[in-house]
């Protein structure tokens, strides 16, 4: 007895497939266990078995035995299939998120509800061949209706890779169109008794198995490259919304300190009438840690402002020496306070440069302010220098402090850094000044440079171009 032509053909490509199948299925099995690898591997034995199935159904006639549990069988594996190649085109194209991952859950109660619809009888009806080998199959209503919900699955599946356009999902979608309109066609008379099936699965399976190999087992990189662009995308959005937050969070506390330190002031002044010694020293005590508050906050503001790319500069040309005696000048009676020497030493040809003056003198605030802080004897000395050949403006921040060890060094440019937990108790400090002077360096389009000895000094050098300001 020969078989009819249908049976030929489809069990030619249900070989096909079998054999295509178990050479990717042991492929993914030797490559790492990602989520998406286990999904491919579960679509795979889904595929496996449902070859293998319909390859026996396709001979029940030779061999004489039923052919309805094969063709159950059959209809089990391809509900399997098809929710198993849902999960892994989400989780392949990277298109997951938490209200995506509810329907995982949704897909695997329908199959379970689909395997037990079909070793019931309640889902197919009756199964045969015909003439030619064509499949015969009739399918009651329970089973339309399942079968229509696992088709959309599919449907879902296609749907999610073309909203995510990206490369993988690009290669997966045409192997995934085919393997949809064949599973299909397999339920829809006539086609479903011509071995369209079988053609389009082996077509499919080859589609996808190549892409798989191109994206995961030759490429093994390729995950975790978009992976890293997802969370960088994810950091980037967190790291905006954190910079909007705290700017308007520094915004809005600044208002009542600004008012408490008005009000102390008044209070010290006697506007409201005589206060005693002890009072005067408790409203110094806060206006002295309100305006360390203040200065906390506004240096957070700089950040969040500079972070968020919000930070405005006002160029115009500046003197550089005169900005230096400036800053001096305030800082001369902290320097006094410690029994420290203050020396601006500036050469008589520097030119003036294009910048912003307010946050030039933040710079160099923040430079001297550190130096005195860090330096117990000796003292401190701004130098400013011209060089022309390469037309900057150097300052120099020398001091004869503690000194910064050579592993810190990379670090102390990081925002909320000090050398280490003593040195805050001992001298205070949220570490945000260096970060904030480095940065607005950067927007002059300038450089920082630290050298320093343990014990004997750091010199904290600014470069900033003399005629140009880069933004």
């Amino acid at each position: 007895m020969s078989l009819p032509v249908f049976s030929q053909i489809a069990l030619t490509f249900n070989f096909i497939t079998l054999v295509v199948s178990l050479a990717v299925l042991l492929l993914v099995l030797l490559h790492s266990r990602r989520t998406v690898n286990v999904m491919m591997a579960l679509f795979l034995v889904g595929i496996i078995v449902n070859a293998a199935a319909l390859m026996v159904y396709r001979l029940t006639g030779l061999l004489g035995i039923d052919p309805e549990p094969w063709i159950m069988l059959s209809a089990a594996a391809t509900g399997a299939q098809s929710i198993f190649l849902f999960i892994f085109s989400a989780e392949f194209s990277g298109i997951v998120r938490q209200r995506v991952r509810y329907t995982y859950i949704a897909a695997g109660l329908i199959w379970l509800i689909s395997v037990w619809a079909i070793a019931t009888g309640r889902v197919i009806e009756r199964a045969g061949l015909s003439p030619e080998g064509g499949s015969l199959v009739e399918f009651s209503p329970l089973g339309v209706i399942l079968i229509s919900l696992l088709m959309g699955f599919l449907l879902l599946a296609v749907i999610y890779l073309i909203l995510n356009p990206n490369p993988r999902s690009r290669s997966l979608l045409p192997g995934l169109c085919v393997f949809f309109i064949g599973s299909l066609l397999n339920v829809i008379p006539p086609a479903a008794s011509w071995p369209v099936y079988a053609v389009m699965t082996t077509i499919a399976v080859a589609m996808i198995g190549q892409m798989l190999v191109k994206h995961q087992l030759l490429n093994p990189l390729a995950d975790l490259n978009v992976e890293l662009a997802r969370a960088n995308r994810e950091l980037e959005i967190a790291s905006t919304a954190k910079s909007q937050f705290m700017a308007m969070m520094s915004h809005e506390l600044r208002t009542p300190l600004n008012a408490i330190i008005g009000f102390t002031q008044l209070l010290l002044e006697e506007l409201y009438g005589p206060i005693t010694g002890k009072q005067r020293d408790r409203l110094a005590t806060i206006l002295n840690n309100a305006q360390n508050l203040l200065d906390l906050i506004n240096d957070v503001l700089d950040l969040s402002k500079i972070e968020s790319g919000s930070m405005e500069l006002n160029p115009e040309p500046v003197s550089v020496p005169e900005v230096a005696r400036e800053v001096l000048t305030n800082h001369e009676l902290k320097a006094r306070q410690k029994k420290l020497g203050l020396t601006l030493d500036a050469a008589a040809d520097v030119p003036p440069i294009i910048a912003d003056r307010g946050h030039l003198t933040q710079m160099l605030d923040n430079l001297v302010g550190n130096a005195i802080k860090f330096t117990k004897t000796g003292g401190v000395t701004v130098q400013i220098g011209h060089l022309p050949e390469q037309q900057v403006v150097s300052i120099a921040v020398a001091d004869t402090g503690i000194g910064i060890p050579d592993d810190a060094l990379n670090t102390i440019f990081e925002s909320f850094k000090q050398l280490d937990s003593s040195t805050t108790r001992e001298f205070g400090g949220t570490g945000l000044g260096l970060t904030i002077t480095q940065r607005l360096v950067a927007l002059h389009g300038g450089q920082i440079t630290v050298e320093s000895a343990v014990g004997i000094g750091s010199t904290f050098t600014v470069y900033l171009p003399v005629a140009a300001m880069g933004r």
